[in-house]
């Protein structure tokens, strides 16, 4: 039902048990509705009606807008793609992806060289962005992935692309590798890890994006008591994700969905947390078994999305402190829908879009990755006008944060391990040094505020607001110096961990405390808003007046806690603000205004119940009532 029909159909509901109302009086007073008497009471009836259809209208903008907004799912927040050069029909495809951009992401142009798959992306401090992906031989068609090799491939300025292939990543192995993923260790050294068709998956690390990459080795897993195949082939080493967690954890899933964890380092052991934690109620076409998953922290939750590749549909789970309790937050992406839409409208309706992969900034999403291919994968076999490719889609995270994300920025994690000295500052799971120890150990002031934010900010009071390094528990910058040289923004970073003590005092509002440079320490002066803060009963940008504390926070002084774990804004206004774009704004940004409207329309309803009542006080009445 739309905007429209709903205020029609709700002024009409309220008038029709209005109008009997009035009726019922006429009989009382001993004489027809009729003659002056009626003629008189038709103003008043349409001055009734009038009263109606405007205190239903008020009640419909108080009462209904907000309800319309609630129902929406990871799906609804992916934005238009920017153009980088232009739009192009003269490259490889079938007609359901032309026009297209083909600088987008990375791609054979030519189609005469190489198909692509995976493609997971490292924004280096200088500004260069950093993907790493798999590819083979176009002429074997798609199912030359088997031999697909680990390749690097470079952006110089715009993290669209086009991504230059820079070639393999590594000797090893003649450079196989696929299902490729990358991210940053605790201890600033960057990994990739390869999966499925190398078994058990392989770890490679670099102290530069740029190499070179030294086998690490590979993992080790264990069923640790669940009836799980941990074996060195099975599918733990397939489609294998992880996530680093700020107390240097590793969360881990893979094909099954099952997850896992590493308190010992990259190479495990990865103990079986549980069994699969996929929606096992969601049916699919059979030989479709679900894949790809992918993790990640925002918003106070940790987040995984796969997808049923036969179905062309990805759904999305969410957990509080990512072991225990995944919940279907509903779909993620359909790939028989038009979504990737450019900022001109042109859409691509590609086959296939799979390995989704995370970018982000600020502690939110901005950007997913993912392979895609124009026709079914047994249609392209070579030598043909198909291929693959990686695609990269903007993705308002701030927005999706703020309108799903919960509780505190921190489970009962330990805060980031602050930046250790060395050349250039080394980036740790709390943030960066510049160079060691910043003088008097920069730290943020307040911390950053949450989803209704309190008066934190970003502030640093000492040194810079680091752009980049690995984010402090679920995703909070910290501040101390500029990112090492030749650093990065590692996805997001670490997040939370379960366990371990709260940082920033254990506030609700707290994305992890104040993290300082010196000794890698979590300063307790952060996590709490420090000023009026907003409730986090109360909805996002509005102000509490003595505050409610946060789900496991403590209150600020003078107001409420900091609530869910978003970013301040572009400027350090609150990323739940107008201005910073919270997508919550009709349903929960303006409720207190509407709710005046709401409170005004049942006003509004009441004054025509009143005016029958003053007309029988009237001396008509009582001359009727005469002998």
């Amino acid at each position: 039902m739309d905007f429209a029909t709903r205020h029609s159909n709700a002024g009409d509901l309220v008038a029709d048990r209005s109008h009997p109302t009035v009726a019922a009086t006429a009989p009382r007073t001993g004489r027809p509705a009729h003659g002056s008497a009626s003629a008189a009471g038709r103003p008043r009836a349409a001055a009734r009606c009038a009263r109606v259809g405007i205190g239903s209208a008020i009640v419909s903008a108080g009462v209904a807008l907000p309800a319309t907004a609630a129902a929406q799912t990871l799906f609804d927040y992916f934005l238009p793609v920017p153009i980088i050069n232009q739009l192009t029909s003269d490259g490889w495809g079938a007609s359901n992806v032309q026009p297209r951009d083909q600088d987008n992401g990375l791609e054979d142009k030519t189609n005469k060289s190489w198909s692509y798959w995976d493609g997971r992306i490292i924004k280096a401090a200088d500004g260069k962005s950093h993907l790493f992906a798999s590819r083979w031989s176009q002429s074997a068609g798609h199912n030359g992935w088997f031999g697909s090799s680990c390749v690097h491939a470079v952006s110089d300025s715009n993290i669209l692309g086009p991504y230059v292939d820079k070639g393999l990543c590594y000797d090893d192995a003649n450079g196989q590798g696929h299902n490729v993923m990358a991210s940053q260790l605790p201890d600033g050294r960057y990994f990739i890890l390869v999966s499925e068709t190398r078994r058990p998956a392989v770890i490679y690390t670099s102290t530069s994006l740029d190499g070179p990459w030294n086998k690490e080795g590979t993992i080790t897993t264990e069923a640790n008591g669940f009836n799980v195949d941990a074996s060195s082939g099975g599918n733990l080493h397939s489609n294998t994700s992880m996530w680093v967690r700020s107390d240097g954890s590793i969360l881990a899933t893979s094909r099954d969905g099952v997850i896992m964890l590493s308190t010992n380092g990259i190479l495990g052991p990865y103990k079986v947390q549980g069994t699969s934690v996929y929606d096992r109620s969601i049916s699919y076409t059979p030989g479709g078994t679900p894949e790809d998953p992918c993790l990640w922290y925002s918003g106070g939750r940790y987040h995984m999305i796969y997808s049923y590749p036969l179905d062309r549909k990805a759904y999305h789970l969410a957990s509080v402190d990512g072991i225990k309790d995944w919940k279907n937050e509903g779909l993620a992406y359909d790939a028989t829908k038009p979504f990737i839409k450019y900022t001109d409208g042109t859409t691509n309706i590609w086959n296939k879009i799979e390995r989704p992969q995370v970018y982000l900034e600020d502690g939110h999403v901005k950007y997913f990755s993912f392979a895609v291919i124009d026709v079914d994968k047994g249609n392209d076999g070579g030598n043909d006008s198909h291929s693959s490719k990686v695609i990269v889609v903007p993705f308002d995270g701030t927005k999706f944060d703020a309108d799903t994300g919960v509780g505190g920025g921190d489970t009962g994690g330990t805060g980031g391990t602050g930046g250790t000295s060395g050349s250039g500052g080394t980036t740790i799971g709390g943030g960066t040094a510049s160079g060691g120890t910043a003088t008097g150990g920069t730290s943020v002031a307040g911390g950053r505020s949450g989803r209704g934010g309190g008066a934190g900010g970003r502030t640093a009071t000492g040194g810079g607001s680091s752009t980049g390094g690995v984010e402090a528990t679920g995703g909070s910058s910290a501040a101390g110096g500029a990112p090492p040289s030749g650093g990065s923004t590692v996805m997001g970073g670490t997040a939370p961990t379960t366990g371990g003590t709260t940082p920033g005092g254990g506030a609700g509002g707290s994305t992890g405390g104040v993290v300082t440079a010196t000794g890698g320490t979590v300063s307790p002066s952060g996590g709490t808003a420090s000023g009026g803060g907003t409730s986090a009963t109360s909805v996002p940008g509005s102000t509490a007046s003595g505050g409610v504390p946060a789900s496991g926070g403590a209150a600020a002084p003078g107001g409420g806690t900091s609530a869910p774990d978003v970013d301040a804004g572009p400027n350090g206004t609150d990323a739940s603000s107008d201005e910073a774009g919270c997508g919550c704004r009709v349903a929960a940004g303006r409720s207190n205004s509407l709710a005046v409207f709401g409170v005004l329309g049942l006003l509004a309803l009441g004054l025509p119940r009143r005016r029958p009542r003053i007309v029988r006080t009237s001396p008509e009445l009582e001359r009727l009532a005469s002998p």
